[in-house]
């Protein structure tokens, strides 16, 4: 699959790499899709580190918490694909992973 390198603004590439891999998913090709999910929730991990880094440094960028949840939107996701391949393990793997997120998240309330 091929992923534009442009930027897609505010969102991030990696949003578009998610976004492309929903693609790919709806299409029924969920090696791909498990991929570019996984390089989608790599890069948006950066990107999260990237803005922190920034505002501790000055700048003056609102926090989106859809930015934020983006790697763990796209660890679920990736769960449907590794399920639609048989590979339970890994999907279960996947939930329990976001499930301990959004539990921790709401214990915060962060």
């Amino acid at each position: 699959a091929v992923v534009s390198t442009q930027s897609t603004g505010k969102k991030g590439k990696a949003f578009a790499i998610k976004q492309k891999a929903n693609d790919l998913h709806r299409s029924g090709k969920f090696e791909e899709a498990v991929e570019l999910y996984t390089k989608a929730t790599i890069l948006a991990c950066q990107e999260s580190l990237d803005r922190r880094n920034d505002s501790v440094l000055g700048s003056f960028n609102n926090k989106s918490p859809q930015a934020e949840d983006l790697p763990v939107l796209c660890v679920h996701n990736r769960s449907g694909s590794y399920l639609e391949l048989g590979k339970l393990q890994l999907a279960l793997a996947d939930c329990v992973y976001a499930i301990n997120h959004m539990i921790t998240t709401l214990a915060l309330g962060d």
